[in-house]
């Protein structure tokens, strides 16, 4: 999970320059809450717009955000706190199982040190088994565990 999570993750960890808004919610498990706190940050994403894009250019970066708001089924596939990332080239809303503010940010790269907490509660490991003819080596984390080689100890001289 942890490679998966680095490969999720890296576009937003090393995306820079150009807006970058970032935004976290807490699921409280109501959708009407979730809902709130979407509208609220659509509001704060516009008015720190503003001064800095045209309309036009404004109203398309935040349709993403709309979308949201007037279909949350989505969000009911979201059972822990959501992070959503958007920039001109990426949109993305992901669970993240670790407890975050509700907050919401605009820079020129992404607000990520919930997800650092996120990716260091998932570590990996190396596993060996060892059985009477047999030794086996796996890889694994929190989500999956993985057979890398197995050995037999028979025909091995002593």
């Amino acid at each position: 999970m942890i490679i998966s999570k680095r490969m999720t993750l890296k576009p937003l960890l090393e995306s820079f320059g150009s807006f970058h808004f970032t935004a976290y919610l807490v699921n409280r498990g109501f959708e009407e809450d979730l809902k709130n706190q979407l509208r609220k940050i659509i509001a704060k994403a516009h008015h720190w717009l503003t001064p800095v894009m045209p309309p036009q250019d404004r109203i398309k970066f935040l349709d993403p955000l709309n979308f949201l708001l007037a279909d949350l089924k989505d969000f009911d596939k979201l059972k822990t706190n959501i992070g959503i990332f958007r920039s001109p080239d990426l949109f993305r809303v992901l669970n993240v199982p670790v407890s975050v503010e509700p907050i919401c940010q605009l820079g020129t790269s992404y607000h990520i040190k919930p997800l650092l907490r996120l990716m260091q509660t998932d570590p990996e490991f190396v596993l060996i088994g060892v059985e009477k003819d047999f030794a086996h080596l796996y890889f694994g984390n929190q989500d999956s565990l993985r057979l890398l080689d197995s050995l037999s100890f028979t025909g091995l001289s002593k």
